[in-house]
């Protein structure tokens, strides 16, 4: 269906595109602030994200994680657009060669091109000064970070919220890495929650909380 909700929220925005309306896993956000911007979307709805990031100004691409919802783009913009995009150095290696993916996560998100990404660095700069912190929070993917600028009070956190209560995990997830990043990501200081599939939490340090206790 394409895009489904987008919104502005000061500094930031967020896009939420998507092939199908069946459920808040199925759709998926795209952030942009300042020069950068976060996760890619998914590659069957490159048409959409591409007309959004061709008029918006930004530099560089940051990865949460190489699944294909939220890196799916990332040698479209490259290529089409010449940005450079970041992943954390676990997924440099997967979105090159490729990764298993069921049927039913191509049929739902498209299947990514190979990019040869660079390697993320622990701390990025925004063109007007702003800190982008990668925080790794294994669990959901071994290899996913969260981003955390900390004059903000901002925390992007990919994967690792969408809700509070989960009612199942995925084969390849684990759960007991999932909550010592939650724990080490409560130890930080952040007001504002960016979910990849929520968009903007209302109370997300405290909605974090309240999934770890789960």
């Amino acid at each position: 269906m394409g895009l489904f909700h987008w919104f502005h929220d000061g500094e930031v925005w967020g896009w939420q595109v998507g092939r199908f309306g069946w459920g808040v896993n199925t759709r998926c956000y795209f952030f942009h602030f300042d020069n950068i911007v976060i996760d890619t979307g998914p590659p069957n709805q490159w048409k959409i994200v591409r007309a959004i990031l061709k008029h918006i100004d930004f530099d560089v691409v940051l990865i949460t994680h190489h699944h294909e919802d939220h890196a799916g783009n990332a040698r479209q913009i490259q290529m089409e657009l010449g940005r450079p995009v970041f992943a954390p150095e676990a997924a440099v290696p997967l979105l090159k060669n490729g990764f298993p993916m069921q049927y039913y996560r191509r049929w739902i998100w498209g299947k990514p091109l190979p990019v040869n990404c660079q390697t993320l660095p622990a701390l990025v700069k925004t063109r007007h000064g702003l800190t982008v912190k990668a925080v790794p929070v294994p669990g959901h993917s071994p290899d996913m970070v969260c981003f955390w600028v900390p004059e903000k009070g901002w925390l992007f956190t990919g994967d690792l919220f969408i809700t509070t209560r989960p009612r199942y995990v995925r084969a390849d997830e684990e759960p007991l890495a999932e909550v010592e990043s939650l724990q080490k990501i409560l130890q930080l200081d952040f007001q504002t929650v960016y979910c990849a599939h929520r968009g903007k939490v209302v109370n997300g340090y405290q909605q974090l909380q309240e999934k770890l206790d789960y």
